[in-house]
């Protein structure tokens, strides 16, 4: 097929070239880089609307773009990391990159030509921010339900002297923001541990304010342990004589770290939670 000249309109593209190194002042590469294009170069071509049921089948299931560009230059260079000078003239940013006006969605080639579907850079963006937004919304919540399920599980296992009443939620703190919430009269004493016969190593009990002994009723610093009335949990010991029987004697429990190894456990997931949302 011969495109009539009369149909013809002179486009610019510009082709990627690849990621180039950053460098500094005297001239050495600072680890950082840059997208670098080609410079432009011009096409006669048939510039259409999109429009038309034989476009729609000739790209698929690509559904927005703007405009359709032909070429019978059957090796014209131009894929989809191409940018493209459609309704403008060349022009770059200070950064050297070409501020074009259309990107390449999709090629379809034939016998005698080349088709390009091609979109508004400015319809890509908001494409994008409204992809990127919705993304983030999914990432975030993903975390912060797969945070209660961590969560959740261990303080349910968790060794603890008395009633375990700890319940485990997330919650939305303002944009793009949430946070897992653990409450209970339990809590504390189930993260951080209570009673010196077992070790003072929760990484984050002293800048909290919750060393062994050192908070509640401050029961923990009594080396016999105490008593109390209630549930005997994980390694309470009733006492069944005297005129103590019926309540229950404990040293305490260990630091669980429920919360804290929660967090430890997220950031290891957190890629792969990461990929499955913004995939």
């Amino acid at each position: 097929m011969k495109l009539m000249k009369r149909n013809l309109k002179p486009v610019h593209y510009c082709l990627y070239k690849g990621r180039e190194p950053l460098l500094d002042d005297d001239g050495n590469e600072t680890g950082e880089y840059q997208v670098g294009y080609e410079s432009p170069v011009e096409l006669q071509c048939s510039v259409s609307p999109a429009t038309g049921y034989a476009q729609v089948n000739m790209f698929g299931n690509l559904e927005s773009y703007d405009k359709v560009l032909i070429t019978d230059d059957t090796n014209c260079p131009i894929d989809e990391n191409t940018l493209l000078f459609v309704d403008k003239e060349p022009e770059f940013g200070n950064d050297g990159n070409p501020l074009c006006d259309y990107r390449v969605r999709r090629v379809a080639k034939s016998l005698n030509s080349i088709s390009y579907a091609i979109s508004k850079v400015i319809k890509e963006l908001k494409n994008y921010k409204t992809w990127l937004k919705e993304c983030t919304e999914k990432f975030i919540q993903a975390l912060g339900e797969e945070g209660v399920q961590v969560a959740t599980a261990k303080f349910q296992t968790a060794v603890y002297d008395g009633t375990n009443d700890v319940s485990v939620s997330v919650e939305s703190r303002d944009n793009n923001k949430v946070a897992v919430v653990a409450v209970g009269s339990s809590v504390l004493f189930i993260e951080f541990g209570t009673g010196v016969k077992y070790p003072d190593n929760h990484p984050e009990a002293g800048k909290n304010g919750f060393t062994r002994g050192g908070y509640g009723y401050k029961l923990g610093r009594l080396e016999k342990g105490w008593r109390y009335t209630g549930d005997p949990g994980s390694n309470g010991e009733v006492i069944t004589t005297g005129k103590h029987a019926g309540e229950v004697h404990t040293y305490g429990n260990p630091a669980n770290m429920s919360m804290h190894e929660t967090v430890r456990e997220l950031e290891e997931k957190f890629a792969e939670i990461a990929r499955r949302c913004y995939t």
